[in-house]
């Protein structure tokens, strides 16, 4: 297999530990449980590639409102808030 037909998809999460060093925030990395991610990443990719099988490919497209939004505001004193509260007059405008 090809290295340019991997793709790997990821999300974030605000509850998991640390796994990159943000120096800003001067968090320190949780390498143990860094260190079992990368192989589980690895073993993962050594299980698809044995797995692999002929198949079909389709898609669809639709849009749903109302599931996201913006959570983050310039307030007009110039601070920005996370969800400052619908039609808070003291919006200036998203972020």
């Amino acid at each position: 297999m090809d290295k340019e037909a991997v793709f790997i998809s990821c999300i974030h999460t605000h509850t998991g530990p640390d796994v990159i060093l943000d120096e800003q925030k001067n968090d320190s990395i949780d390498y143990a449980y860094a260190k079992m991610l990368i192989s589980q990443v690895r073993d993962s990719v050594i299980y698809a590639k044995a797995d692999l099988d002929e198949t079909e490919v389709e898609y669809a497209q639709n849009k749903v409102e109302n599931v996201a939004f913006v959570r983050r505001y310039r307030m007009k004193d110039g601070s920005v808030s996370t969800n400052p509260g619908v039609d808070n007059p003291e919006i200036a405008h998203p972020l």
